[in-house]
């Protein structure tokens, strides 16, 4: 099979494509032949050796893949040979075939492409974790969510509508706001214009958000705070601009407010099993129905990893970014 590695060029980590035997498998698990690869931020840390893998799984990069099962030894799930599925995975992915314990593998939604459900898992877990198995989230309550055109954002603002949750959302240029908005952000503001707190209060009438899904981190803390209602809850899931912020403990006390951050990758495999039903369970009729669809940007062949890391960095996406095998 082929792998994607990191190598160095003048002490830059490079993608390569590179031979190596298929892997072996276990008892409960599952061999796929991937058909594509999802590309997260977090892959991009890793080959610059800012995120390590889990202790015990695979170096290679890739977190999430879509392909066709092609041997296994499953015992207590109802998948098969041949069987088209999606997988959430702890690191491996970028490569041409995987092995994945059965609890971390999904039947790929009739109404998705077996192609784009690469680009599901790591987007809809992250959003089932934090906003609604930690932040609790329910009807009628309104959530804030930074990025609103990356991977995890659109997946956030089109779950989000579905469950009649109203979503704002900030991006990089109007454009982006105008894409955000498309797929249901009640309004999706310029951060490179418009100071997000004023704007998002006067949006609110002074109100406010219930939940505010974080990948920005520490300069960010003293805003969110103003903008949480009280019990109000904040989620961490990234520190993409600093790991640390200034905390008005008052108001964090006032207003009742809650504090939580998590990695989705760093789950046990029996967390990402009871995460995993949830989401067969209350997403993926969704994608039945029609009211959510997965958001792709672009596809990459496979031995153009490198550009597509390079694409990523750039900030212009909109949606997931794929390698195609």
């Amino acid at each position: 099979m082929q792998v994607i590695t990191v190598q160095q060029a003048n002490n830059t980590p490079i993608l390569c494509i590179e031979d190596v035997p298929s892997p072996q498998l276990r008892d409960g698990q599952v061999l796929i032949d991937v058909t594509a690869s999802g590309i997260n931020r977090a892959d991009i840390f890793q080959k610059q050796g800012q995120y390590r893998a889990p202790q015990g799984e695979s170096n290679i990069l890739g977190l999430e893949v879509s392909g066709v099962v092609r041997s296994s030894k499953a015992k207590n799930s109802d998948i098969n040979v041949g069987d088209k599925v999606c997988a959430l995975l702890a690191g491996g992915g970028y490569a041409s075939q995987v092995v994945v314990d059965e609890a971390c593998v999904l039947p790929i939604p009739d109404s998705v492409a077996l192609l784009d459900a690469a680009g599901i898992m790591e987007v809809c877990a992250t959003v089932w974790l934090n906003i609604f198995d930690i932040a609790n989230m329910s009807h009628g309550e309104t959530l804030l969510v930074h990025g609103g055109t990356s991977g995890v954002g659109t997946m956030a603002i089109l779950i989000a509508k579905s469950y009649g949750i109203d979503c704002y959302s900030t991006c990089g240029d109007d454009d982006k706001c105008t894409f955000a908005e498309r797929l249901g952000a009640k309004c999706a503001i310029n951060y490179h214009i418009n100071d997000f707190q004023e704007r998002l209060l006067d949006v609110t009438n002074g109100k406010g958000v219930d939940v505010i899904l974080d990948i920005v981190g520490g300069p960010y803390l003293s805003r969110h705070i103003k903008l949480l209602k009280p019990n109000g809850r904040l989620v961490c899931i990234s520190v993409l601009g600093g790991k640390e912020g200034e905390l008005n403990m008052a108001s964090l006390l006032m207003k009742n407010l809650h504090i939580m951050g998590s990695t989705l990758r760093h789950k046990t495999v029996e967390q990402k099993q009871h995460i995993l039903a949830q989401l067969y369970k209350n997403i993926w009729p969704l994608f039945e129905n029609g009211k959510v669809k997965p958001v792709i940007d672009r596809i990459f062949p496979a031995d153009q990893a490198n550009q597509a890391h390079e694409y990523m960095a750039s900030g212009q996406h909109k949606g997931k970014i794929l390698l195609q095998w």
